[in-house]
């Protein structure tokens, strides 16, 4: 009895599966147990279960992708917020919108005066910071880059352990 600890659904990942060697190992060990005078017994029934390289370099990649895009997703939530503060013309002076713009400014950076002179965040007045919704794509976009290189290396190191190319299998 095998337990799949498979912690992603891409297909490259379940392509580059092989189930003769990505097989979980079971270990059964019975022990019979006995008082001194043998009038009574007990079997006593331990299973262990030991995850193949396979499922191992599965549990990474997930793990990988998960901090992936956990640091993307919070970085890409105080974009969201500073949106909608610039949008409905929050007051920069704030203690709150202050932090959201200082905390943001080093990810917004790259992208102010994208389109146009950045006149920057107003008291009062409504301002579209269309150069933060092109770097929440980017960033999403730089995420999803990482996730496929990260893929990448570990199957890469499983076909190097399997001996062959998963494209040949």
């Amino acid at each position: 009895m095998a337990t799949n600890y498979n912690s992603t659904t891409d297909p490259a990942v379940e392509a580059a599966a092989n189930p003769v060697t990505d097989a979980d190992r079971v270990i059964r060990e019975q022990t019979v147990v006995t008082d001194g005078q043998a009038t009574t017994t007990a079997v006593e029934e331990t299973t262990v279960v030991v995850p193949s390289a396979a499922t191992i370099e599965r549990r990474r990649l997930g793990r990988t992708r998960r901090v992936i895009y956990t640091i993307v997703n919070t970085v890409n939530i105080f974009l969201a917020i500073r949106f909608v503060l610039a949008l409905l013309g929050a007051n920069p002076d704030n203690a709150f919108a202050a932090f959201i713009y200082t905390i943001t400014g080093p990810f917004a950076l790259p992208f102010q005066g994208l389109f146009g002179p950045d006149s920057g965040p107003a008291f009062g007045v409504n301002v579209i910071e269309a150069e933060i919704l092109v770097a929440v794509a980017f960033y999403y976009l730089i995420a999803w880059i990482a996730s496929k290189v990260a893929q990448l290396v570990y199957l890469r190191s499983r076909t190097e352990v399997a001996g062959g190319d998963p494209a040949l299998r």
